[in-house]
């Protein structure tokens, strides 16, 4: 499995350099002291809803970190050339310690030159991880969805959530066989522990695992409560 993302990721960006008349100079590791790479801090994620196969409602949440401040560990930002202050550095130190993440591997990275100035593009394992963790995740309609539902009340018994979390690998020394897939979790959302949601990464998705039997239009309103106390609502306007 392993083996197969290195090769397609290494299409891709071979794709990608090529657009810019770059040349692949190598592949290496550098040492990590930290699984999270970088955090992304920011209250304002972008909403998409769509339907996906089987007609099954869904909710794409993304924490964009072109919104975003971010965070990168010294030895990721020296090996990816990210540029960042050392307040930037001292919030990642800061973040990494409350999550007692210090995890040692050795993450590999592709290196391509350019025409106007070498660049080097991180490959291998790249964690993402939101600078907050969730406390709380709520859905609820304007319309009656079913007769269990009423409007006003939460859909959440009937969402599954797709997201990475690390809180298993929060405090480990050394690094599992096939982290990568195993960070990614689906489940409903209430077998979700606390400890699951304390560090996550910045796509998660929503699902519903019902169909309303009574209205079909709906005005879901998507609350999000960060383990700071913040909290973020957006709509999203749906017709079943």
């Amino acid at each position: 499995m392993k083996l197969i993302q290195k090769i397609i990721t290494f299409l891709c960006l071979l794709v990608c350099c090529s657009c810019e008349n770059s040349t692949y100079l190598g592949s290496d590791t550098y040492k990590a002291f930290h699984l999270i790479n970088a955090y992304v801090d920011t209250n304002a994620p972008q909403l998409r809803s769509s339907f996906d196969i089987g007609e099954i409602f869904r909710i794409d949440i993304e924490f964009n970190s072109d919104n975003a401040d971010l965070y990168y560990s010294k030895e990721f930002a020296d090996v990816s050339k990210k540029n960042q202050s050392e307040e930037q550095l001292r919030k990642f130190i800061n973040l990494a310690n409350k999550n007692n993440d210090i995890l040692q591997w050795e993450p590999w990275y592709e290196t391509f030159g350019g025409s106007q100035k070498k660049q080097t593009y991180h490959t291998g394992g790249t964690f993402y991880a939101l600078a907050k963790g969730i406390r709380q995740i709520e859905i609820v309609s304007d319309a009656d969805f079913d007769e269990k539902h009423p409007a006003g009340v939460s859909l959440m018994d009937y969402v599954t959530l797709t997201i990475d979390t690390y809180s298993d690998l929060m405090g480990a020394t050394s690094l599992p066989n096939d982290v990568i897939y195993d960070t990614r979790q689906t489940k409903a959302y209430k077998e979700y522990t606390a400890e699951e949601l304390s560090v996550v990464g910045t796509w998660w998705i929503l699902k519903l695992a019902a169909s309303p039997s009574l209205s079909k239009n709906h005005n879901l309103t998507v609350t999000i409560t960060f383990d700071d106390g913040e909290v973020y609502s957006d709509t999203v306007e749906v017709k079943f």
